[in-house]
This record gives structure tokens, C-alpha cells and sequence, in this order.
């Protein structure tokens, strides 16, 4: 397969559905209904996020060989995982994808760190749900390109080491297609950012 470019997209908070069950168990509040108050708090700190996060990223195909059961080769790393080779042994290709709601959602949060713990906690539950919801949609996109798929799997998933991360990055050229970087522990940021390998299923094997 000749190379493959570095594909960006972008979404709006309208292209995705934010889970308000999903934000609740992150924040420990259950499928119930909360009280008034802290409802009304909850709501207000998701209509802040939603008016500032910024929906991007960026994807690039890759070739797959996962014969061996020990590692798998994607050409542009060799990772000695066992768990990722089990997760793509019927693919032949794959994408590689990265997916931010942008540093605004880390502003925000740090803001009400700040003025109050609680709303740092319901922005910071929303913004994970949003980041959630934002790589669903991207991979909903992505099987209506190139059909079915397997779960996607991130840096730090079984025996699949975050020490991947800076490869994954430099593959998607992450920095100057979609804003993100690295810390030197591997970090992402902005925080509410995911990374991902999902493995396109080939009819022949």
C-alpha cells in the first residue's frame, strides 16, 4: 500500500450525542435524578462546555500483520503486545486516529478548579463524556468508509504500553494537524484527548 495522508475532520457538539448517563457515573451520581440544585449545576456546566469545546482531530490508515501472536507490525511501530495482535488478527488495515475537544475544555475546567471544586467535577465528567462521544461518531464514520471494524484500542489498553503514544503522534503529526502534544509521562493535551488504533476486518482471513 503507497502511503497514506494524515486526514483531518472536525465536529460540532450538534454532529454528537453527549451521554448524560455516561457524565453522571463519571461524576458517582448514578441513573437517578440528582437533586434540584445540583442538576441545574450539572446542566449549567454543560451548556458552558458545549459553547466552548472545539471538536478535531485527525486519522491515517496503516498496514496490519498480526501472524504473530506475540507483537503485531503496523509498518510504523512493532509493538510487542499480545493483546493488541489478538484485537487485530483479522484485519489487514487499520486507522490510526486521535480525537480532542480542544484546550478550551481544560481552560474551563481549571477555571471552576479554581472558583468551585464542584463544578470542576461536573465540567470535567461532561468533557470526558464529550471526548467519549466524539470518538463514537468518528468511528461510526469511519465503518461507513471502510466497513466493519474492530474496537478501537488505546495506548495503555492490556499490554499495549502508553510508551506508544509518541509514535502514534508523530504518525498522525498530531501537533500541527490537530493541536495536541505530549508530556514527557506520556500525558496527552489537551487532557480530554483520545488516541486510538481500530482495525478495518478483512473478508479474506
Amino acid at each position: 500500500m503507497t502511503s497514506e495522508p494524515v486526514n483531518i475532520f472536525e465536529y460540532t457538539t450538534d454532529d454528537i450525542s453527549i451521554s448524560e448517563k455516561e457524565y453522571k457515573r463519571y461524576m458517582g451520581v448514578g441513573n437517578g435524578k440528582a437533586d434540584t440544585g445540583l442538576e441545574r449545576m450539572i446542566d449549567e456546566c454543560r451548556a458552558e462546555l458545549c459553547r466552548v469545546i472545539k471538536i478535531r482531530g485527525c486519522y491515517r490508515l496503516c498496514d496490519v500483520d498480526a501472524s504473530d501472536e506475540n507483537g503485531v507490525n503496523l509498518g510504523f511501530i512493532h509493538p510487542d503486545s499480545r493483546d493488541l495482535s489478538k484485537n487485530l488478527r483479522v484485519c489487514r488495515r487499520a486507522v490510526v486516529f486521535a480525537v480532542t475537544i480542544g484546550v478550551e475544555a481544560d481552560r474551563l475546567i481549571s477555571k471552576y478548579n479554581a472558583i468551585s471544586p464542584s463544578r470542576a467535577v461536573a465540567a470535567d465528567a461532561v468533557a470526558s463524556a464529550a471526548v467519549e462521544a466524539a470518538t463514537e461518531r468518528l468511528c461510526a464514520d469511519l465503518k461507513i468508509k471502510y466497513g466493519n471494524m474492530r474496537p478501537r484500542f488505546s495506548p495503555g489498553y492490556g499490554d499495549f504500553p502508553l510508551s506508544y503514544q509518541p509514535y502514534i503522534c508523530e504518525f498522525l503529526d498530531c501537533g500541527r494537524k490537530a493541536g495536541i502534544r505530549l508530556t514527557e509521562s506520556f500525558m496527552l493535551v489537551p487532557v480530554k484527548t483520545t488516541t486510538a488504533i481500530a482495525g478495518i476486518i478483512s473478508d479474506d482471513l
